[in-house]
């Protein structure tokens, strides 16, 4: 993200109406538009919202460099700030506080449609098809979030610029993406690893009381590094959403001689 822009996790109305014909692929016009309509249902919704906000008040965390301007005098200044400073360098109050509200609405602003989705559909098809079903949906929806995320990702010419270029272009990726926490490990050569250390889908997913959930948020990142052109080769050993600790991401990159 760039200047003061707030981040927006709000589909949009495209992203909706791809929504609507998977839902209407999977359970005919009529029973897409009954589902749709219980699945926006605005009071359902924001009891939901009101639940994630107060099941995760902090929001996706934000690490603090060593240069951070935060002065010692302003940390020090109330026992809230001094507690806010966890042991993984994490500062959540005092002038993070705004842009740490504004990744969590934006990160909930996803979910939340989502697991209501889930509930809409667990009622009416069962939990295997309702799982089957939505990851269906997600899986849309995310591949047209990362296309705008990553709008200007040209795998070619990421290969092809100098390592300082390729660093500060890979970091700007990452800080686009208010669902999650991630530090850039490695950029060099054709390569980018990243470690995905939080990720706020992951987290409301179990609060919600339905971890099922969580692996369907991961399904589209495979998907749309595959469709660029060429393809960007990805591996993850390792994501939250199977129990582990971090998410592990290798993003091979193939200069324009190895694409064709």
């Amino acid at each position: 993200m760039s200047g003061d822009k707030k981040p927006s996790g709000k589909a949009t109305v495209g992203d909706s109406i791809a929504s609507v014909r998977v839902l209407a692929d999977e359970l005919g016009w009529w029973g897409a538009l009954v589902v749709g309509a219980a699945a926006s249902s605005p009071s359902e919704l924001s009891e939901l919202t009101t639940f994630l906000r107060l099941s995760d008040e902090t929001g996706p965390k934000q690490p603090v460099s060593d240069d951070s301007k935060v002065s010692e005098t302003f940390k020090n200044s109330t026992k809230a700030a001094s507690s806010s400073l966890n042991t993984n360098g994490i500062y959540t109050a005092g002038i993070y506080t705004d842009r740490v509200k504004d990744r969590r609405d934006a990160s909930i602003d996803q979910a939340a449609p989502a697991i209501l989705l889930y509930r809409v559909l667990v009622d009416r098809v069962g939990r295997d098809n309702a799982l089957r079903i939505c990851g269906r949906v997600i899986a849309t929806g995310a591949l047209r979030f990362l296309g705008r995320q990553l709008h200007d990702l040209e795998p070619t010419d990421f290969a092809e610029l100098d390592p300082a270029a390729r660093e500060a272009a890979a970091q700007t990726w990452l800080e686009r993406f208010f669902t999650s926490t991630a530090n850039l490990e490695r950029s060099a050569g054709d390569e980018v690893v990243f470690r995905v250390t939080d990720c706020s889908l992951h987290r409301y997913a179990h609060a919600a009381g339905h971890p099922e959930l969580a692996p369907l948020f991961c399904v589209a990142d495979g998907l749309f590094f595959d469709s660029r052109k060429p393809a960007i080769a990805m591996q993850r050993p390792t994501t939250l959403a199977r129990g582990d600790d971090h998410c592990l991401f290798k993003l091979q990159f193939r200069g324009a001689d190895e694409a064709e």
